[in-house]
Formats: C-alpha cells, sequence, structure tokens
C-alpha cells in the first residue's frame, strides 16, 4: 500500500483527468432555479483574470456545482481566449507593417537624396474647394419594450410605432431584451422582401443592454409608416412597425 501512495499521477494523463471533470461539471449540476447564479460580469471578470480573490473564489465555487453557469463560464473563457490571440496577431502585423515602412523610407530617402532637385512649378487659378463633410444626426431607437409583429401584413395604425427621421443618422439600437451580441443586419421595407434601406452593424453590451451601432441614410425615403426588420447572424427575422418623420 505505501509503494502505492508514493507512485506519482502520470502528467500524460492529466488532459484526460480534465476533460472527464468538465463534463461532470457541464451536466450533472443542472440548477433549473438558478438559485445562487453570479451576475453575467461576474462570470466575465474571472475568465479576463480580472476579479479580485474574494470574487474569483464565489465564482469558481460556484461554477463547479451549476450546470449552466460552468458552460457560460466556459464559452466567456473560449472567448477570451480567440480574443488574445487576436490581439497577439494585430501586435505582429503592426511590427511587421512599421518594420517594412520604415525599411521603405529610409530606402527612398536615400533614393532622392542623389537624385537632382526639380524645378518648382508655380500654376495661377482658384484654389479649389473642398467638399463638406457629411453630417449624421444621432437618434435612438429603443426596442427593449416593443412587441414584434408579423412580417407579411401592413403596420395596422394600431401598433405602437415608434418613430425614426428621414435623415443620415448616427443610430443606436437597443435591442429586446435578452438579445445577444454578434452581427446584426437591419432593414427599412413596405413589402415583403423589397428592402429600401439595408445596413449591418456589431452589437454590444452597453450598461447592460445590447445596443447596435449603425450609421444610414434616410433621407431618400419619403414620410411615412413602415416595417423595420432585424435578425443577428443568419437568424430568423423580427418586424417591428416604425415611421419615418420629417
Amino acid at each position: 500500500m505505501s509503494a502505492m501512495s508514493s507512485e506519482k499521477f502520470p502528467p500524460e494523463l492529466e488532459p484526460q483527468l480534465l476533460a472527464a471533470a468538465a463534463r461532470i461539471f457541464r451536466t450533472d449540476f443542472p440548477n433549473a432555479e438558478r438559485t445562487g447564479c453570479p451576475a453575467r460580469e461576474a462570470l466575465r471578470s474571472v475568465a479576463r483574470k480580472a476579479a479580485g480573490d474574494s470574487e474569483y473564489r464565489n465564482v469558481i465555487d460556484h461554477v463547479t456545482c451549476c450546470s449552466p453557469c460552468f458552460a457560460e463560464y466556459e464559452r466567456l473563457l473560449h472567448r477570451e481566449k480567440i480574443w488574445r490571440n487576436t490581439k497577439l496577431l494585430a501586435l505582429c502585423a503592426t511590427l511587421l507593417i512599421t518594420a517594412g515602412l520604415a525599411t521603405w523610407f529610409y530606402a527612398f530617402r536615400a533614393d532622392r537624396s542623389q537624385r537632382a532637385p526639380e524645378p518648382t512649378v508655380v500654376k495661377e487659378g482658384p484654389t479649389p474647394r473642398q467638399a463638406a463633410p457629411i453630417e449624421f444626426e444621432v437618434a435612438v431607437l429603443d426596442l427593449r419594450n416593443r412587441s414584434p409583429v408579423r412580417g407579411d401584413r401592413q403596420p395596422d395604425p394600431a401598433d405602437d410605432v415608434a418613430s425614426l427621421p428621414a435623415r443620415r443618422l448616427e443610430l443606436s439600437v437597443y435591442l429586446p431584451i435578452g438579445s445577444e451580441e454578434g452581427e446584426y443586419e437591419m432593414q427599412i421595407l413596405r413589402e415583403a422582401d423589397s428592402p429600401l434601406v439595408s445596413q449591418k452593424g456589431p452589437a454590444s453590451l452597453r450598461d447592460q443592454n445590447v445596443v447596435v451601432q449603425i450609421r444610414t441614410d434616410l433621407t431618400g425615403i419619403s414620410s411615412g409608416r413602415y416595417l423595420l426588420r432585424l435578425r443577428r447572424a443568419t437568424f430568423g427575422w423580427r418586424y417591428y412597425p416604425v415611421t419615418l418623420v420629417p
């Protein structure tokens, strides 16, 4: 017995042991009532290694006895790993580009120093006017407490309708409660499958709300009632009645 206890656990078996433990945590603690579950921000903080010691211990103790929280924690860890790898690749690419530009600059400078100076040509005439920058009006579309409608009908006068100005907009769309972050597509249409405007933009978490930031131009659409349809990636469309105002 003493000989058995002195043997060390083989290092090559450690991945199998960790994988087996993860399978148990994912399925054996369903916690349907979500009793004692920490906030998503706490899970995110632990996944990013930004939590304090007390918060870290509380979260880790909980996810080992709550399968839903363990699954969410695994997903956040995976996203954090992808983000770190992407950041590292971007840094490497920046260093390579900087080195390349520096090499080109010094080579070009050496070549220019060997050339004879070119004569300066002065042209008379009016100074060209620069085009005025395009201005966008800040607008907000709040869908958090609005119910979608069927997409196969025209907006009903009795519908609870949101309004948007028919202008160039820097638009923030507050998505319905429970929406996920990701890439979203937004269209404005009067007839099914005939969008008048189609835009895409990323949705991110802002003060506990999921918000899509889109820059769009509605100046070519006449005032009136329309349907706004919205979807994430390749998911199904959701339709909301909107009114465009001058």
